[in-house]
């Protein structure tokens, strides 16, 4: 069974379930020492030691952040109130007035929100009752409204340097980097331009845990992708490029440091992180120094890029008159072949400075002391970090970005009632399918394109189909009119790929869209109507 989706737990249940998680998850004694700790929980949390004990026991069961989520009221204690109408009055003056920079006091907010509510006809609400209101706010929120983002920066954890760890995935470190070499395409082997390389480091061992190999530009997806690499598949990734080497080193991270780029930044990374107990942290602003072991990192494998027939070197001085275009010969999975030889052949076997042992050594080591956590479900953990929103069924199915989907299984949905908004996921990388969480039956559906003859296409593809037809004149732009933009611009990339690098990147970025396309429409695979994934989410972290 599936737990309730992170998307659809409210934000001040949330942050009291990752308040109490991270003070129960220190408690580690036994006996007297263990009394004393759960005294001391009890005390900073504000509940009795039987409700602390009882919250244990919960996430022992279920270590995840979600099982001390509390459980909405059925009715009565906990509930509002007030007349929807003044709770409506209420909600728009913490929005027109509170969340401002002028910074109006909770005195004036009562004013202005009794002020609207004699104009209707209603009852002022009292004082107290809107001081709650406001304290009920996420406060980081409140921050960033009324005196701007640099404010707000207090909220977030301060990072101090990297000490000693103490064992494997204690905290990892994860960073980009654009690879100093030119790719050729598998076909025609005309230059394609320089990958993106995602590398994730345990700071305790230094070995690898987490790789993504990409043409695209680091993003969400991309970290979510690298999250889900440190938690498995490794051994079927290396099966598919013929590597014997082991890559051992596979579980949940307890903590994930990383830079302030907008991609580490936003609610589904977050949420996902808190789910599965990984604490996400920031370097401070402008202390590039602070994730220096993923940086060093990337250094020296960058220099060994520069062996590699293609390289650009790291400038255009060290490059010199040496023509890299002309050089290149390795297509995006032949270097990420090579990439993954380097890690699991020879970096991880090879003595570390700081270790005066190899990765490998130092990970079985602490592996024996303390194993690594292990993901309860790869397949939910990848789904946590994917991006969603709420959709309604109708008869046409879901739809999502003028794109409908659809099963028969919708069918039993539809008898619910219309008007229910659903969450529903996808994966940007194959928009083909999305997953619509039930929460009646608390589990995901897959839902495939409603017309199954329709190829697999990317994101990217749908939104610059959109932009094309829009510069066009385009009124009413729909499904029909995506893909027939989608397959015009595949056909100008075909055409013009013997001229052009970026029509020889983007052929690139489209080959594992055309491999994964069904030679038929896609069928139910039982009797409930649900269908066969085209892209399995336990083999999320590919080339793309």
């Amino acid at each position: 069974m599936t737990d309730t989706p992170l998307d659809l737990i409210p934000d001040e249940r949330w942050d009291l379930a990752r308040l109490r998680a991270g003070v129960l998850r220190k408690i580690s004694g036994k006996g007297h020492d263990r009394a004393k700790q759960i005294a001391e929980a009890a005390d900073r949390l504000q509940l009795n030691c039987r409700t602390i004990r009882r919250l244990l026991c919960r996430l022992e069961a279920d270590p995840r952040t979600s099982s001390l989520v509390r459980k909405p009221p059925s009715g009565g204690a906990g509930n509002s109130r007030l007349h929807p109408l003044i709770e409506e009055i209420i909600n728009e003056s913490l929005q027109d007035s509170y969340l401002k920079r002028q910074q109006l006091g909770i005195s004036e907010l009562t004013k202005e929100i009794r002020r609207r509510c004699r104009s209707r006809g209603l009852s002022a609400p009292a004082y107290n009752t809107v001081r709650k209101r406001v304290s009920a706010l996420n406060q980081r929120s409140v921050a960033v409204s009324r005196r701007g983002q640099d404010e707000a920066l207090k909220y977030r954890p301060v990072l101090a340097s990297s000490p000693r760890r103490d064992f494997p995935l204690e905290m990892i470190q994860i960073d980009h980097t654009t690879a100093d070499i030119i790719l050729v395409d598998e076909r025609t082997r005309q230059p394609i331009g320089r990958p993106t390389v995602t590398f994730a480091v345990d700071e305790y061992s230094r070995a690898i845990v987490g790789l993504v190999v990409s043409l695209e530009s680091p993003s969400s997806t991309t970290v979510a992708l690298c999250v889900a690499s440190i938690a498995g598949g490794k051994a079927e990734r290396l099966a598919r490029f013929g590597i014997s080497a082991p890559w051992e080193m596979e579980g949940v991270p307890e903590a994930i440091f990383v830079d302030n780029a907008s991609e580490f930044h936003g609610k589904t990374l977050e949420r996902g992180c808190a789910q599965h107990g990984i604490n996400l942290r920031f370097r401070k602003l402008g202390q590039k120094q602070e994730g220096g072991i993923v940086e060093r990192l990337i250094g020296t494998f960058m220099r060994k890029v520069h062996s590699l027939p293609g390289t650009t070197f790291s400038s255009i001085a060290a490059r010199g008159t040496y023509d890299s275009d002309k050089n290149a010969t390795l297509t995006l999975g032949e270097f990420e072949a090579w990439l993954l030889n380097e890690i699991c052949g020879v970096y991880h076997n090879t003595v570390h400075s700081h270790l005066d042992c190899s990765p490998n050594e130092a990970w079985r080591r602490g592996a024996a002391r303390r194993p690594p956590r292990q993901a309860l479900d790869r397949t939910q953990l990848a789904l946590d970090f994917l991006p969603g929103t709420l959709r309604k069924v109708g008869t046409q199915g879901v739809v999502w970005d003028r794109i409908s989907y659809s099963s028969p299984v919708l069918s039993q949905l539809l008898v619910r009632g219309g008007k229910r908004r659903y969450l529903v996921k996808r994966d940007p990388r194959d928009i083909s399918c999305v997953w619509l969480f039930d929460p009646d039956q608390s589990r995901y559906i897959e839902l495939p394109y409603r017309d199954r003859w329709r190829p697999p296409i990317a994101l990217w593809e749908h939104k610059r189909a959109v932009e094309n037809a829009r510069s066009e004149g385009v009124s009413t732009i729909s499904e029909e009119t995506i893909f027939q933009h989608v397959e015009d611009g595949r056909a100008m990339v075909a055409a013009a790929e013997s001229k052009s690098r970026k029509a020889r990147r983007e052929k690139s970025r489209i080959k594992h869209l055309q491999r994964a396309a069904p030679a038929q429409p896609s069928c139910p695979s039982d009797d409930e109507g649900e269908t066969t994934s085209r892209i399995p989410l336990s083999n999320v972290v590919e080339v793309y």
